[in-house]
C-alpha cells in the first residue's frame, strides 16, 4: 500500500472526468492493472501513468501538486528523517527510526529501520539479504524504492547496485530528470553511487555515473555543480592524480565553507577520508 494516495488522486481523476477502468485500455492499461494501482495493490510506470493522465486532460506536474497538498505518507516522513539525520550526523535519530520501526513486520517497517541502520553501522547478513531481494523485485521505481536503495547501498552487493541503477536510468528518465521530487532524489543517489564506487575501485562504473551527474545539472543549480566538482576530485584523486584530486576536493570544500553549508561539507569531508583510506 505504499503508493496508495497515487492510485487514490487518480481515481478522483477518473471519477471527475466520468471514465471508465475500460476507457485507458486504449493506452496499454487493462482494468485489473488499473483497478489494482486505485486501490494501492501497485504502481504502474510513469510514461504508463502519464498517457493515462492525457486522457483526462492533467499535466503530469499538476499531479504531482495534487498528491502533495495532501497529508504526506508516513513511509515518504519517514525517509525525509532519515535523510535529515544522515547529514546532520546524528546517529541517535537514526538509531530512534530503527528501534521505532523494526518492530513491525511490515515491509514498509522493515524497509525503512534497515534504511536508518544501514546509516551509523553495518547491516548483518540477513539483513543485507532481506534488502537485496526486495530491491531485486521492484519493477517499477520511484521515489520509496530509491530511497531504500540510497540508505542501503554501501552494504548490498555492487553488482546488484550497477543493475539497478542501469534500471533506473534507462527507466522513464525524463520523469525522473524533470520533476523535482523525483530529480533531486535521485541526483542525491547517483552522487552516493559514484562515492561507493570509488570506494570500491570500480573505475568505469563510477566514471560513467559521473557524466550521468553532468548531464543533470542545470544553469543554477549550485549544488550539483560543488557535488559535480567534489566527486570529480575523489575520481581523479583514487584512479589518476592524488594532488590534482586533493586541489579539486579543497575547492568545493571551500565553496561550502563559504555558502555555509557546514552539514554537507561534513558529509563530503567524511567521504573523501574514507576514499583516502
Amino acid at each position: 500500500m505504499i503508493y496508495k494516495k497515487y492510485g487514490e488522486v487518480f481515481k478522483k481523476l477518473r471519477l471527475q472526468h466520468h471514465l471508465l477502468l475500460s476507457d485507458f485500455e486504449r493506452v496499454g492499461l487493462s482494468k485489473s492493472t488499473l483497478s489494482y494501482f486505485e486501490n494501492g495493490k501497485s504502481m504502474i510506470s510513469l510514461d504508463k501513468l502519464d498517457l493515462a493522465l492525457q486522457e483526462m486532460h492533467t499535466t503530469f506536474r499538476s499531479y504531482m501538486l495534487m498528491i502533495n497538498n495532501d497529508e504526506e505518507d508516513y513511509w515518504l516522513s519517514q525517509f525525509k528523517e532519515i535523510e535529515k539525520a544522515y547529514f546532520s550526523n546524528d546517529q541517535k535519530k537514526l538509531q530512534a527510526i530503527y528501534m521505532k520501526n523494526v518492530k513491525y513486520d511490515m515491509e514498509e517497517n522493515q524497509v525503512i529501520a534497515l534504511s536508518a541502520k544501514a546509516c551509523y553501522t553495518k547491516l548483518s547478513t540477513d539483513e543485507i539479504k532481506y534488502i537485496e531481494n526486495k530491491l531485486k523485485s521492484y519493477q517499477v521505481w520511484h521515489s520509496y524504492e530509491m530511497y531504500i536503495l540510497v540508505n542501503t547501498l554501501e552494504e548490498i552487493n555492487p553488482d546488484l547496485v550497477y543493475h539497478l541503477i542501469e534500471r533506473i536510468l534507462s527507466q522513464n528518465s525524463q520523469y525522473l530528470k524533470e520533476i523535482t521530487e523525483f530529480r533531486n532524489l535521485l541526483i542525491r543517489l547517483i552522487i552516493r553511487t559514484i562515492l561507493s564506487m570509488i570506494r570500491r575501485e570500480q573505475k568505469k562504473f563510477s566514471e560513467k555515473l559521473i557524466e550521468e551527474l553532468d548531464k543533470l545539472t542545470l544553469v543554477f543549480d549550485t549544488y550539483v555543480r560543488i557535488s559535480s566538482i567534489f566527486v570529480k576530485g575523489c575520481w581523479i584523486y583514487k584512479f589518476e592524480d592524488k594532488n590534482m584530486g586533493t586541489k579539486l576536493v579543497s575547492r568545493s570544500l571551500k565553496i561550502l565553507s563559504e555558502i555555509n553549508a557546514l552539514e554537507l561539507r561534513g558529509i563530503f569531508k567524511h567521504n573523501f577520508e574514507k576514499i583516502k583510506g
